[in-house]
């Protein structure tokens, strides 16, 4: 969150209007970006619990998948952020994605 809008279009190549064209502001951006973030998370972790295989293949799967460690958790880095844990729009997606991932675990321990 930290970025100007100014800087989001330069390293877009966008111009000035086509943000706002899109965009009611800043925090809208960053709004549809984190909700972006979260169904992009929810879809992978999906693809390797709904996997077939026992319970213990399918965690083994999502907890040991091929990742960039590097880059971190999407969702956890989110989760940081000191503006988005103060705002609760921006930290809706990410609650509901930790909600959901816990569900997705424990119904597979079932």
């Amino acid at each position: 969150m930290g970025m100007s809008p100014k800087a989001i279009q330069e390293r877009l190549g966008a111009a000035q209007g086509s943000m706002y064209h899109h965009f009611k502001g800043k925090d809208d951006l960053a709004a549809q970006a984190i909700q972006q973030s979260a169904t992009s998370f929810r879809d992978g972790a999906d693809k390797w619990l709904s996997a077939s295989g026992t319970a213990l293949e399918r965690m083994r799967g999502y907890m040991l998948r091929s990742r960039d460690v590097l880059k971190g958790c999407q969702i956890g880095k989110l989760a940081q952020d000191p503006e988005i844990a103060a705002d609760p729009d921006l930290r809706r997606p990410i609650h509901e994605t930790f909600e959901w991932l816990q569900f997705r675990l424990k119904s597979i321990l079932k």
